[in-house]
């Protein structure tokens, strides 16, 4: 058909030509659904070192502290801006 050309400054943009996209796929090849079974083979996983029950032990004490010591940081911040304000 046609080719569209944009030129804006510097760049040229070209669109592609409606007879040059084709689609590759096969007739009798469906789109996998989330409702669709899969093999179990695309399911399976393995757990690398650290990814066990002591890791998720570990991350949770880790996030329960960094909490912590946020909620602390985010009290002496707030008590200085509390003591600058109240200078003036």
């Amino acid at each position: 058909m046609f080719a569209l050309s944009v030129v804006s400054g510097s760049a040229d943009v070209r669109l592609p030509k409606p007879y040059g996209l084709t689609i590759t796929a096969e007739a009798n090849q469906r789109p996998l659904m989330f409702w669709t079974r899969k093999s179990k083979a695309e399911h399976r996983y393995y757990l690398l070192p650290g990814m066990g029950r002591s890791n998720r032990r570990r991350h949770q004490q880790f996030l329960r502290w960094s909490i912590v010591v946020g909620l602390i940081a985010s009290a002496a911040f707030a008590y200085l801006l509390y003591l600058l304000s109240q200078s003036h």
